[in-house]
């Protein structure tokens, strides 16, 4: 069974009779960057880049005339048709979720005229599964238990004394972000920090440009134990992350 767009599929209204399977690949497409060199076999290996995920679902539609079949046909596909991607849940991992949407044609077989036997493929852009609930740390150590690195949204607020920099540095890579404002930060500011959308805000306004050329404003939190370290020490961190599995 699963869930998709905020209902699930054996909600009566939709008149499912019975999900068939849903099947995932067991890791997404990739596309690979490979650099070919007269005169040398093979390839230099540059990486690669996850494609989105495709996940199969099939299900009965079992009704008692031909018009209830096309009646509940209807509703399926109202429920189906998204222009954006929405939450999917699979009851097998209820604490996780792709952003998908169907694509191509959805099909409907029919058997004798009551039953029909429908097929979707839908699509994840991001090939991630999240979880349903996010975190929140404010002491470290703290623990990403995903497979993949996750973004995060990191407050910091200044207290003691003003200071002309911020700097919080990820203990295990090194990485960093630093801003480096016009006019000193003074107790009470809010930094906030997010590190999916590469954006920075001081008590709510843009201040991207204090960003300095060196930092990381894509930081990602490693799997397992990572620490978030300030400077100066006496500003006070509170991150919210949402881990995530490939």
């Amino acid at each position: 069974m699963f869930e998709f767009n905020g209902r699930r599929a054996d909600d009566p209204d939709l008149g499912i009779y019975r999900v068939l399977r849903v099947f995932f690949p067991l890791l997404p497409g990739t596309d690979d960057r490979f650099l070919s060199v007269p005169g040398m076999d093979g390839a230099y290996d540059f990486g690669r880049d996850l494609q989105p995920r495709e996940i199969g679902v099939q299900f009965v539609l079992k009704q008692d005339s031909p018009e209830n079949l096309f009646k509940y046909a209807r509703k399926i596909a109202a429920w189906l048709n998204v222009s954006e991607v929405k939450r999917f849940v699979y009851d097998y991992e209820p604490d996780r979720f792709y952003m998908a949407r169907p694509r191509d044609v959805v099909d409907m077989n029919r058997l004798m005229n009551k039953i029909g036997i429908v097929e979707v493929t839908f699509i994840a852009p991001d090939p991630f599964a999240y979880a349903l609930e996010s975190k929140v740390a404010d002491v470290f150590p703290a623990v990403n238990a995903g497979t993949v690195p996750c973004p995060a949204l990191i407050t910091a607020t200044i207290t003691g004394q003003t200071t002309d920099s911020l700097k919080i540095a990820l203990q295990e890579t090194g990485e960093y972000i630093e801003l480096i404002p016009e006019s000193d930060f003074t107790p009470g500011d809010i930094i906030t920090l997010d590190t999916a959308r590469r954006t920075a805000t001081l008590n709510g306004a843009d201040i991207r440009a204090d960003v300095t050329i060196l930092s990381s404003p894509g930081l990602q939190l490693p799997t397992g134990e990572f620490t978030l370290i300030a400077d100066p020490a006496s500003v006070e961190l509170e991150i919210e992350y949402r881990e995530r599995w490939v």
